[in-house]
């Protein structure tokens, strides 16, 4: 039983995981888009000419082996020209296979990560993976879904949050939504989602987003994030069954006092 959600981060198994880019076609501020984004983290980072292989594509590889491939097109439109605001207030891409394999693939990696200004995209990675997460239960439309804001209001404040929250209320899925109440919500309150508005310092120091499938489906998966500094966050995804149950079972025991149906 894990006895914080920083000891989620902390348990998460670990890999060595790179990203190489093929044969690139394009220019090379892409290139330079995506050492930014990673140079920072636990992700090695590559760039060859490979003589049969496929053109302007990027490789995950982890312990020596390709595990994902995706174009390099994909990450640009969905992660390397775009910024927080893209999902946030903007589209919301809800279908998981819009997610470039190569970013989904990065799990049980440990992310230290910054919000703008100090990083226009160190902290977007994990945008990226809470809108696979959210796709994911909305393709599923059952089981358990856990969101942690550090406070409600930014479902009133960011339009295209509020409305995947909208949709995935909308299924048949078990939604609980966590956050604190200090500057109103109007949003929360008006889903069919269970809230949990107790507040509590942890509560605002982190986020996640958890999906449990019923019957113990296999597509588990869980993001958490902790806040250790200003806009700095240390954070890990995970599709571990085991990890993504002990998390949500932290959830239902630690933070779910202040309920409201």
């Amino acid at each position: 039983m894990l006895s914080s959600l920083a000891e989620c981060i902390d348990t998460a198994p670990r890999t060595e995981k790179a990203l190489v880019t093929v044969n690139r076609q394009g220019p090379d501020t892409l290139l330079s888009l995506l050492r930014r984004a990673f140079e920072n983290q636990g992700v090695s980072l590559g760039d060859v000419y490979v003589p049969e292989g496929d053109d302007d594509v990027v490789l995950l590889v982890e312990d020596g082996r390709v595990t994902a491939t995706s174009p390099m097109a994909q990450l640009r439109d969905t992660f390397l020209l775009v910024n927080t605001d893209y999902y946030r207030t903007g589209p919301n891409l809800l279908d998981e296979r819009a997610v470039p394999d190569v970013l989904a693939g990065l799990s049980d990696v440990e992310f230290h990560v910054r919000g703008f200004p100090a990083s226009a995209k160190e902290k977007l990675v994990l945008v990226v993976i809470s809108r696979l997460i959210e796709g994911r239960a909305l393709s599923a439309a059952e089981g358990t879904y856990h969101v942690g804001f550090q406070y409600l209001a930014r479902l009133d404040a960011e339009g295209g949050t509020r409305a995947v929250h909208e949709r995935l209320a909308e299924t048949a899925l078990d939604v609980h939504i966590y956050g604190g109440r200090e500057h109103g919500s109007r949003v929360a309150d008006a889903l069919d989602a269970t809230v949990h508005a107790a507040g509590g310092e942890e509560l605002r120091r982190s986020w996640f987003v958890v999906y449990e499938p019923p019957d113990g489906g296999p597509e588990h998966i869980a993001l958490v994030a902790v806040l250790v500094g200003d806009n700095e966050w240390r954070a890990v995804w995970t599709e571990s069954r085991e990890l993504v149950e002990e998390t949500a079972a932290y959830l239902e025991t630690a933070l779910q006092s202040g309920t409201r149906d």
